[in-house]
């Protein structure tokens, strides 16, 4: 990726929308196309503009003061970040010692925690699925997944959500025992 222009940061010499796409500028991303940036590395391996792409999503989940022009992040787009970063991951094994390094030094992971624990009643299971997903492909070894994210898929589960039960139970079932719902074990459905 191209550096930022010097003057990128001068107010009286702001670069329009154009300009900073040509110098690689970060700033206008949004929680919508971050992800639509993010799709172009399912067929090509993670440069630097792709860890660029990772701090301003982790900028939008950390700031307090959101721009204006600002899409927040919601259950869904929180959602289809992680998935479109376990799909990257998944076409490029080579890229999780640094992919770990930038999403554990920027605070992405706990960011997105925090984001999925407060916004859990927006979560349904295709959502829940997306994330669990992620979670799963990012760190098969230590399965450390968030309560939280255990606790929304117990929630739909016992509200019947039924359309997209099948995935949810598909994904699930690649954990241990230990770790495998409960509500599902007490049902004796796995």
């Amino acid at each position: 990726m191209r550096s930022f222009d010097k003057r990128y940061n001068k107010a009286e010499n702001k670069p329009s929308f154009k300009e900073q796409n040509k110098y690689g500028g970060i700033e206008h991303y949004n929680s919508i196309n971050i992800c639509q940036h993010l799709k172009k590395y399912r067929d090509h391996s993670p440069d630097r503009e792709f860890y660029n792409i990772l701090r301003r999503a982790n900028q939008l989940l950390d700031s307090n003061e959101q721009p204006k022009d600002t899409i927040l992040f919601n259950a869904r787009g929180l959602s289809n970040l992680l998935y479109e970063i376990s799909n990257i991951y998944k076409r490029n094994r080579g890229i999780k010692p640094e992919l770990f390094k930038i999403l554990l030094e920027e605070g992405l992971l706990n960011n997105w925690h925090i984001s999925a624990c407060e916004q859990l009643y927006e979560f349904n299971s295709q959502n829940l699925a997306n994330s669990l997903y992620a979670f799963l492909l990012m760190d098969r070894n230590t399965l450390r997944i968030p309560n939280e994210l255990i606790q929304g898929i117990n929630n739909n589960l016992m509200n019947n959500e039924n359309s997209t039960y099948h995935q949810l139970y598909t994904i699930y079932y690649q954990l241990s025992d230990k770790q495998k719902i409960y509500y599902l074990r007490k049902r004796k459905t796995l």
